[in-house]
């Protein structure tokens, strides 16, 4: 809603006032709540990312059916409500793929507008990292699929946009675009 507002707003100014725009909404959530929301890659695997704490999350990862994986390495558990770290500190997001603390991890990182993606679109991008002597983990790569960059899915950013609050310099760049 709010994006759409500004889009009227801002209507005979060049589109490329409106793509400031979308990153500007975009920057003004940090921390791990750069992070929360509903992401798709384009092999079409999908992430969920819950905030539950300050510094934690609930992740679920689904296939391109939008199915669960099924975890050998841990009983055939699913890849549903994997607990998550958020380390303000460096930036890191780890998703744990197996129990917490063994060392099988799903490092996220967040990039406001990913150089790789042909749009330049917000992603997360992925990483697996695992304990060395932990070889038999070598075959639950493939289970995760091709680990494509996430991008934001167009109804969540939709909903992010309409929670964004008016700012001041959103304000100043109508000011001195339309006077009055």
């Amino acid at each position: 809603m709010v994006l759409a507002f500004f889009e009227k707003w801002f209507d005979g100014s060049p589109r490329s006032r409106v793509a400031e725009l979308r990153t500007f909404c975009i920057m003004l959530r940090n921390g791990i709540a750069q992070f929360v929301g509903s992401w798709v890659s384009e092999s079409g695997y999908h992430l969920r990312i819950k905030k539950v704490g300050k510094d934690r999350a609930l992740v679920d990862f689904l296939d391109p059916r939008g199915a669960p994986v099924q975890r050998p390495y841990m009983g055939g558990a699913p890849t549903l409500k994997m607990v998550a770290h958020y380390d303000d500190y460096n930036g890191m997001f780890e998703v744990d793929l197996w129990e917490e603390g063994k060392g099988f991890i799903l490092d996220l990182t967040h990039e406001y507008d990913y150089e790789l993606d042909p749009e330049r679109r917000e992603a997360l991008v992925p990483a697996l990292s695992r304990n060395e002597r932990d070889h038999f983990l070598d075959a639950c790569y493939s289970l995760l699929g091709p680990l494509d960059h996430f991008v934001r899915r167009k109804a969540e950013n939709k909903r992010l946009y309409a929670k964004q609050p008016p700012h001041r310099a959103v304000d100043r760049l109508r000011k001195s675009e339309h006077p009055h």
